[in-house]
């Protein structure tokens, strides 16, 4: 029939088409609310979460095709809102999903009142198109065309319209042909309320060819699978009719079509949560005969609230033997728990199935208030897992581009390759290519040897040459240049060399290729894609433009030598936080820490076929603290299953903070964990030391009897210790030419210990008759000696001048004190600790001598500071870092 295929690439962004969907819904509600005034009731407006307009419920492209079980292509629209919508003058517009610079097909509908939770069906394609097939079950409401034709309904027109392989059906509010547009927008407009892009990223027959679609909404298209071995008899078909994230991957099935035209009883959706499930299977590629489990965690709908709520797997799928099996929530078939909302079944591949398939396993759930859902997971019948899963087949474990650089970690670069499936994989004819910031893989950088790794297998390539070295060598104790690996890039090339180095230190993307061809820049939807990572710098110092997921990875990129860590400045390698997880996001798989060795020669490791186990939320309490402040840092473990895990013990690495790297957490309610048993880890502790900024490598690791593991980072910022300055008393009230005292209490804290240089700065600070008074204000001692966390005193004199005084009778003894303080000042100088305080008597001693040595009007007279009041600002700074400092105010009032 129409059977096309082109390059997968990005989407139409959902934030334009929520806002589209959104003005649409409101002048719709404006419309009904009027209405409704007129004749006396206000309908509600309050839809299900998502949906504020008619819906593509469902189409299906290959009516009338040798294999299908129906004659003419179909789309049925549905209205999930709670009030009746009106069209008049929409479309429907098509388009080829295959390049998203064509033109789009308009085709009108008449004008159509849709009740709430009601359908309305319409044929793309003629009954008389061809004689393959049985007419729907219930008449179509409309044909596409007929308007065009003459404006005749169900005119007998030849055309058809609808792709059967792929293509994009879009619902407009107008005839006006939507704007085509580059990736990822191949159609945008105003007039746009949904839009549904359908094709295969893959076929159910390994031998026959995918046909990907480039124009859909989300992050990728509905999957539709119109081959004639067993997809004609299915269509694309909303999960739940009353559900709509707005992503076309998301949101659909490929399962055979339920009828439903505008007869139909109207299914009203709840206003609340609405029926949902998350459907697995394990193994994912069983044998035929061999046993699988499916499982449905189903979360049921509420206002009302959904009740009776059953699972049935493969409901109407032939290619299942045609019956319909239940999953149970009562502990038996294969249920782990009784009530807890997860329905499963442990069941066998019937034996007529034919093996070498990929099967849609679906799962139809169901409430007694006429919800459903059917949820859809891939079983791959006696193949080897595909490469093009990501999370299925072989992936980049750990990276390191820093062997034996100078204050290294590793002594050679390093790339540790892992199967993570249920099956071996072979390795054939594949490569690793690697670019910089945005991942232009334009040639190929690295072949690989054809081998095959087992489930759970390891496959360790070094990236640089044993002989390899820069500057003074890394020291640490992974510096083994020896290791056993695998394999050595080049070697394939013969251009390896013991000096060669091929691995970036810095920003750099990395494929892991299932063929030796390049693949372009950034080919996230490259067939031949296997595993692809982005890794930039820690600091933000050097970003990728290139990664999977919403970020990238990130390597250790230390630029301080006050940020070394214990003296090794490439400290971490990228690596997975668990190997067996993947969630197809850098950011959120990748984190620094140490890579766990592991070759071809390793015991391997299978993955559970269930829930991988996790370390997620993990905090520190506070998240930033001072060393030698408690904090509680804890970790929320989720266990795997298929099988279940056991014994599961949890440390925390906290050696960066001075303290043990295998220092043990709890669920007990002991030791800073609050709830026994919650698989919340958790430890209070005081760290001992570490490094102002960010604190790298608190790494949390657990483990469990059957060998999983997960690892995940603390994120914690070690502050700046911290000082603090008070007094008993801030203020004083002397005579003029007094001297007021002050003690100071100095206090440390958050692990600060140093040298503090003490100020006193005053204002104003002249006497009476305008002369400028040098010294007023005096600590003692003016330089501190801090222990960590201690307190400590000192002593703040402010002089205010001498007062008037005649007569010799006092010269002699104020002469004699003079000579002292010059002595006093003499052995200050040597002295540097006492200076301040013997420039304090001296000044005191020169103005008493000038108002005694000659007589009643000798000298300047009164040097005392005048009447008023008087500021001073002490303050304590860190020698070596200014930014620890602490200031004390006091006023002195002069009478």
């Amino acid at each position: 029939m129409r059977d096309m295929s082109s390059r997968f690439l990005e989407v139409t962004p959902n934030m334009q088409m929520k806002g589209i969907l959104l003005k649409r819904a409101a002048r719709l509600g404006v419309m009904l609310m009027a209405l409704a005034a007129f004749v006396g009731l206000v309908p509600s407006a309050n839809a299900a979460a998502g949906n504020t307009g008619l819906k593509i419920y469902e189409l299906a492209g290959a009516g009338a095709l040798a294999g299908a079980t129906y004659r003419q292509d179909t789309i049925v629209l549905f209205n999930p809102t709670q009030a009746a919508i009106t069209c008049t003058g929409c479309a429907i517009q098509t388009h080829s999903g295959t390049s998203n610079t064509a033109a789009w097909s308009v085709y009108q509908l008449p004008t159509v009142t849709i009740p709430a939770g009601g359908f309305y069906m319409i044929s793309a394609s003629s009954a008389s198109l061809a004689s393959i097939g049985s007419l729907s079950p219930i008449p179509y409401d409309y044909q596409l065309s007929s308007i065009e034709d003459g404006g005749q309904a169900n005119v007998p027109s030849t055309q058809n319209i609808m792709s059967s392989t792929v293509g994009v059906i879009a619902l407009t509010s107008s005839t006006t042909a939507l704007t085509a547009g580059g990736s990822p927008q191949c159609g945008t407009g105003s007039q746009l309320l949904d839009l549904v892009g359908y094709g295969s990223t893959f076929s159910t027959n390994s031998a026959t060819s995918a046909t990907p679609a480039s124009c859909f909404a989300g992050s990728g298209a509905a999957y539709y699978d119109g081959g004639s071995a067993i997809g004609r008899q299915l269509g694309v078909t909303r999960k739940n009719k009353c559900l709509d994230t707005f992503d076309n991957l998301n949101d659909f099935v490929n399962v055979p079509l339920t009828y439903y035209n505008s007869s139909s009883a109207p299914q009203v959706c709840p206003t609340g949560n609405q029926l949902n499930a998350i459907v697995t299977a394990g193994p994912i590629n069983p044998l035929v005969g061999g046993a699988v489990k499916f499982k449905a965690v189903i979360t049921p709908s509420s206002v009302p609230t959904g009740t009776g709520v059953r699972a049935f797997l493969n409901f109407d799928m032939p290619y299942y033997g045609s019956t319909q099996l239940e999953l149970f929530d009562d502990g038996t078939h294969g249920d782990t728990t009784a009530g807890d909302g997860v329905y499963s079944l442990s069941t066998t591949i019937p034996s007529s199935v034919v093996t070498g398939y990929v099967y849609p396993a679906n799962v139809t759930v169901t409430d007694t208030l006429g919800g459903q859902y059917i949820g859809s997971t891939n079983l791959y019948v006696g193949l080897p897992i595909p490469q093009y899963l990501g999370n299925n087949s072989i992936r980049i474990l750990a990276w390191y581009g820093a062997g034996n650089l100078s204050a290294s970690e590793y002594g050679r670069d390093t790339v540790i390759l892992f199967n993570p499936s249920q099956a071996p994989i072979e390795m054939k004819n594949w490569s690793l290519q690697t670019d910089g910031a945005t991942g232009a893989f334009t040639a190929v950088s690295y072949l690989l040897p054809d081998v095959t790794i087992p489930a759970g297998g390891y496959f360790a390539i070094a990236g640089s040459g044993p002989n390899y070295t820069s500057g003074s060598a890394c020291t640490s104790t992974h510096c083994n240049t020896n290791y056993a690996y695998d394999y050595e890039l080049k070697t394939l090339e013969g251009t390896e060399t013991p000096t060669t180095n091929n691995l970036s230190s810095t920003a750099v993307t990395v494929a892991l290729v299932s063929s030796q061809t390049p693949i372009g820049t950034c080919p996230l939807a490259s067939a031949s894609l296997v595993d692809l990572i982005g890794i930039g710098a820690d600091n933000g110092t050097s970003n990728v433009t290139c990664f999977a997921g919403s970020g990238q990875a990130t390597y250790t990129a230390t630029t301080s030598p006050a940020r070394l860590v214990k003296g090794v400045n490439y400290a971490y390698a990228t690596i997975r936080k668990n190997k067996c997880g993947n969630t197809y996001n850098n950011a959120a798989d990748f984190m620094l820490g140490y890579i766990d060795f592991q070759n071809s020669s390793s015991t391997p490791d299978p993955c559970p076929v269930g829930i991988q186990m996790a370390v997620t939320t993990p905090t520190a309490t506070p998240a930033s603290g001072g060393v030698t402040d408690p904090s509680t840092f804890t970790a929320t473990v989720v266990p795997a299953s298929g099988p279940s895990s056991t014994g599961v013990n949890v440390t925390a690495d906290l050696s960066n903070l001075g303290l043990s790297a295998t220092q043990a957490m709890y669920d007990d309610g002991t030791h800073g964990d609050k709830t026994a048993g919650d698989h919340v880890y958790s430890v209070a502790t005081v760290s001992t030391t570490g490094i102002v900024g960010p604190e790298p490598g608190l790494i949390v690791t657990a483990t469990d009897n059957q060998g999983n593991a997960a690892r995940n980072l603390i994120p914690y910022t070690i502050t700046a210790g911290q000082i603090a300055l008070s007094s008993a008393k801030q203020t004083a009230t002397v005579k003029a030419g007094d001297v007021a005292t002050f003690p100071i209490t100095v206090t440390a804290s958050h692990g600060y210990s140093g040298i503090l240089n003490i100020v006193c700065v005053g204002s104003p600070n002249t006497n009476n008759l305008g002369v400028p008074i040098s010294t007023q204000c005096v600590s003692t001692p003016p330089e501190l000696t801090m222990g960590t966390n201690a307190t400590s005193t000192i002593s703040l004199a402010i002089a205010t001048g001498t007062t008037f005084s005649a007569g010799p009778s006092r010269s002699l003894m104020i002469g004699l004190l003079s000579i002292a303080s010059l002595g006093l000042l003499t052995i200050g100088i040597f002295r540097r600790k006492h200076l301040p305080a013997a420039l304090l008597v001296v000044l005191v001693s020169m103005m008493t001598l000038n108002t005694t040595a000659c007589g009643k009007n000798g000298g300047l007279g009164n040097t005392s500071a005048a009447p008023g009041t008087y500021t001073y600002v002490v303050t304590a700074t860190d020698s070596s870092t200014p930014l620890i400092s602490a200031s004390i105010t006091f006023t002195v009032t002069v009478q």
